[in-house]
């Protein structure tokens, strides 16, 4: 994992910490889908699949959880 990663990954923990599971979802969701890293990519979706279950959104959960296929092997 870069430097980067690593300071992204920091940034949604205290955005999740600081504001709750739904913002933390946010933060997890938009970061699983720009990370470049597959190992970034791979943390944020699930943490953001983890806030999504604290959250009962199912509907977020499915968007999520179809962003899985983008990790690659």
């Amino acid at each position: 994992m870069s430097v980067t990663g690593a300071i992204a990954i920091r940034a949604c923990e205290q955005v999740e910490k600081s504001g709750g599971a739904r913002a933390g979802l946010v933060a997890w969701r938009t970061l699983a889908q720009n990370a470049a890293e597959p190992d970034v990519r791979a943390r944020a979706l699930g943490s953001a699949i983890r806030c999504g279950i604290s959250l009962n959104d199912s509907a977020a959960l499915e968007e999520v959880i179809a962003l899985w296929i983008s990790i690659p092997a």
